[in-house]
């Protein structure tokens, strides 16, 4: 009897610990730069499933320099949201600015991501106020507990 085989002995198995992938679910805030420093910043609550991330209550408020066009919206979406090579997390947003696509490396706690940023607008234009390229970092928000009492007043930009 002879046996044949192919393959094995220098991969990494996916189910062991090392090759596990980052699980950024949570609230997050994202923080997109160009290299004037303008910025908007977008608020997502992220749940992966394997290597799928999806996102909802996206909240997006853009920078407030001149030239920017909208307020605080809340009907974006996001797409091809992904979690690779253990720490790569990338996806699209989408809604009436256009769409964002990111890039970034999460930290091994899966709290904290770095990367960059690609935009397209919608035939209307960049009403972001930013570059169509620059750099994101975004960091989970941490979650709160417990009673709270006291008064928000809202003084600007309010929703």
């Amino acid at each position: 009897m002879v046996l044949v085989g192919c393959g094995g002995g220098t991969g990494s198995n996916p189910t062991t610990p090392q090759s596990k992938l980052i699980d950024p679910s949570g609230n997050w805030k994202l923080v997109f730069t160009d290299t004037n420093n303008n910025q908007f910043l977008l608020s997502a609550l992220f749940n992966q499933v394997g290597a799928a991330v999806t996102a909802i209550n996206i909240s997006e408020v853009g920078n407030t320099a001149p030239g920017f066009t909208f307020i605080a919206q809340r009907d974006a979406s996001m797409a091809n949201g992904l979690v690779q090579n253990v720490s790569t997390f990338s996806g699209d947003f989408n809604g009436n600015f256009g769409a964002v696509h990111f890039t970034t490396t999460l930290n091994d706690a899966g709290t904290h991501a770095s990367g960059s940023y690609t935009i397209t607008p919608p035939q209307s234009g960049n009403c972001l106020g930013v570059a169509l390229t620059g750099s994101v970092v975004a960091d989970e928000v941490p979650s709160m507990s417990g009673n709270w009492t006291g008064t928000l007043t809202c003084t600007s930009n309010c929703p």
